[in-house]
């Protein structure tokens, strides 16, 4: 075994200051030198230039009602505006009863495309990712593992991304 005199990320003990109640090293500081402004403007400029660079004219994004995809579909829209910015919620529900959309996820997705001015649309995957266990053979107690089903939903739903966006 090769010894080494680095220390174990969450072993700094030795480090930190007793009277800091953040329990943070003295030479942390998180965003010292971190300008909002200029990231943002950093972020949609890349955003641009790869727009540009693929010859689209806009991005399709899926948009979960979570924090990831709204801070991309926020920037998108500011760096193309929003006519060229479309945004996809997934969801999966054998039903398309009006419970599908009460979700707090829904509704945080569809708020955030209705202030923005994009495009949403909404997509039920039940039948394709019913159709695609069949297809694979999912066993029985593989087709209840969240992580497995997890796994096969989000490529699912990243190759129908591709595919809207390919059109």
């Amino acid at each position: 075994m090769v010894s080494s005199s680095l220390k174990p990320f969450n072993d700094l003990s030795d480090s930190l200051d007793p009277s800091d109640p953040s329990g943070a090293p003295p030479s942390f500081t998180p965003f010292l030198y971190f300008d909002p402004a200029a990231a943002e403007k950093k972020i949609c400029r890349f955003i641009q230039k790869e727009v540009r660079k693929s010859g689209a004219n806009g991005v399709i994004l899926g948009l979960s009602g979570g924090i990831d995809s709204a801070l991309v579909c926020v920037l998108s829209a500011k760096a193309l505006g929003p006519k060229n910015v479309c945004t996809v919620f997934f969801y999966d529900a054998e039903s398309k009863g009006p419970s599908v959309f009460k979700s707090a996820d829904f509704k945080d997705a569809s708020a955030l495309s209705k202030s923005l001015h994009v495009s949403f649309e909404k997509i039920n995957m039940h039948a394709l990712f019913k159709s695609a266990q069949k297809t694979i053979a999912f066993a029985d107690n593989d087709a209840k593992s969240p992580v497995l089903s997890g796994n096969l939903k989000s490529r699912l739903r990243m190759s129908l991304l591709y595919y809207y966006a390919n059109q």
